[in-house]
């Protein structure tokens, strides 16, 4: 053990640059979103202030309501006839519920984070 505190001196700049190189490689991971909430938030805004009704399948409310409540909640795919858009924050939500609303909605736009959110719209 003593031969290791007198060696000390030798290692703490080794130790400190493998430090700050770690930190210098993984710091662009921690400046990106890891949902696009902010980005989902104001979509549903938008839509909510043109009078417009923008949807989210049932569990992501739970998310997007930390950033807005201008929403209505869908559980179920004949909630989807009075949307305007759904917008799907998180993949972890009723799958086939999801892929009904990606079928009925096919016009996507991509919100960016590490794991995208869409905006699904009517075409036309």
């Amino acid at each position: 053990m003593a031969a290791a505190i007198a060696r000390w001196w030798v290692l703490a700049p080794v130790v400190f640059v493998g430090a700050a190189a770690a930190v210098l490689g993984q710091a662009p991971a921690y400046l990106v979103d890891p949902l696009a909430l902010p980005q989902a938030a104001e979509v549903v805004e938008s839509m909510h202030r043109a009078g417009q009704i923008a949807c989210v399948v049932h569990s992501d409310e739970q998310v997007l309501s930390a950033y807005t409540s201008d929403f209505e909640v869908v559980s179920s795919p004949d909630q989807l006839d009075r949307c305007d858009a759904v917008v799907v924050v998180s993949w972890g939500v009723d799958l086939p519920l999801r892929d009904e609303a990606a079928r009925r909605f096919p016009s996507l736009t991509t919100l960016p984070a590490y794991y995208p959110a869409v905006v699904l719209r009517r075409e036309g």
